[in-house]
């Protein structure tokens, strides 16, 4: 689905597929072009300002946000019903991947080689100078995401 608004100053656009999903951690990090993916995003990320990317096994959103440039930044709400159960989906997704990147962390889990989201992680944590800071971090997400979730799911009750 592709999805486009006009919000004042602004245009919203918004990409939705059901594949399978992808690692989000490539919106974070440099472009390499060593790596055979990234690129789209790296384009996307200069022609907007602002890119949201929520990917779970349940699909893919991309969200794009284009200001003009002498306008202040604005919240602009997304007018279109709520997905609970795919937001669902995601934060449990995204709370096994933080309590991995802990486990990663601490020791209790070695890295794969060739899981994107480990490398990366362990990247960010040997490049810290605050290593308990990254980990506290990833535990106050934990904990954040998990309240939401539960909202979430006493809302669907």
């Amino acid at each position: 689905a592709v999805r486009f608004q006009l919000a004042g100053d602004e245009i919203v656009a918004e990409v939705e597929d059901d594949g399978s999903g992808f690692d989000t951690a490539i919106v974070e990090r440099p472009y390499r072009p060593t790596e055979s993916s990234g690129r789209g995003m790296l384009l996307m990320r200069s022609l907007v300002d602002v890119l949201e990317c929520t990917s779970g096994p349940g699909g893919t959103t991309v969200r794009m946000v284009k200001r003009r440039p002498d306008v202040r930044p604005s919240v602009v709400p997304w007018p279109g019903p709520s997905r609970p159960r795919r937001a669902i989906g995601h934060l449990k997704q995204t709370i096994r991947r933080y309590q991995r990147d802990v486990e990663l962390m601490t020791g209790q889990l070695s890295p794969a080689p060739d899981n994107l989201d480990d490398l990366t992680i362990m990247e960010a944590f040997a490049a810290t100078t605050n290593k308990q800071g990254l980990i506290s971090d990833r535990k106050l997400r934990i904990k954040t995401l998990e309240a939401t979730l539960e909202i979430l799911q006493e809302g669907l009750d």
